[in-house]
């Protein structure tokens, strides 16, 4: 949505059962005026029953009642979808539950403001945003399938793929990778399909975390 001046506006929606994460969410978005929170509610019931416009639901990932996960799935089955990103205190294996459900960001509620910020951001344009914990813990998952120290060389073939993998791990955007790398928009597209297509992912969360774990094992061999 546009606001005054032909702004940029983005509707988000925050949902969490603890009144004061809720709160300090509220004190970093509401100080930008690129973003409208849409919504503030304590329950993942709240968060489904909700009817008004959100493009991008925060979600807490333990709550009572109704999990954010099985808030994730449900709320990924509006027409069209909002964007989900999932947030938690407790490093575990929820971020392949997630994923799974839906999730375009899993991040750390102790996630410096400015990175909420880009994952926020970008997640209306399709853009993952997983922490540097969520992917090393979702590296470690059923979900990545076999990954050796030779997975790393299969998927990155020359110099132009190793910055399109720091970039991508970086959680930029395919708009805001153009300026960083001597490529044209369409052939930028074409090298970020090939590395999924090598990858064997079909979503840039999986692609994070694939090309995370890659990296980690051929680091480690």
């Amino acid at each position: 949505q546009e606001g005054g001046g032909g702004r940029v506006v983005i509707r988000v929606g925050i949902c969490d059962d603890d009144p004061a994460t809720r709160e300090a969410l509220n004190r970093i978005l509401e100080r930008r005026r690129e973003f409208v929170i849409a919504a503030s509610v304590s329950s993942g019931e709240e968060a489904v029953a909700y009817d008004g416009d959100v493009e991008v639901w925060l979600l807490d990932v333990r709550m009572r009642g109704m999990s954010g996960i099985e808030t994730c799935a449900a709320l990924r089955k509006a027409v069209p979808p909002p964007a989900v990103i999932m947030m938690t205190a407790f490093p575990d294996s929820s971020v392949a539950n997630a994923v799974s459900a839906g999730a375009l960001g899993f991040l750390y509620k102790d996630v410096r403001p400015e990175h909420l910020v880009r994952a926020i951001r970008a997640a209306p344009k399709g853009v993952a945003s997983l922490s540097p914990d969520a992917m090393a813990t979702m590296a470690n998952t059923p979900i990545m399938g076999g990954i050796d120290a030779y997975a790393f060389d299969g998927i990155v073939r020359d110099e132009v793929d190793a910055q399109l993998v720091e970039l991508v791990l970086e959680g930029h955007s395919a708009e805001a990778m153009l300026p960083l790398i001597e490529l044209s928009d369409s052939s930028l597209k074409k090298r970020l399909g090939k590395l999924m297509r090598r990858a064997g992912v079909s979503t840039r969360p999986l692609l994070m975390a694939k090309l995370y774990a890659a990296k980690a094992a051929r680091d480690a061999g």
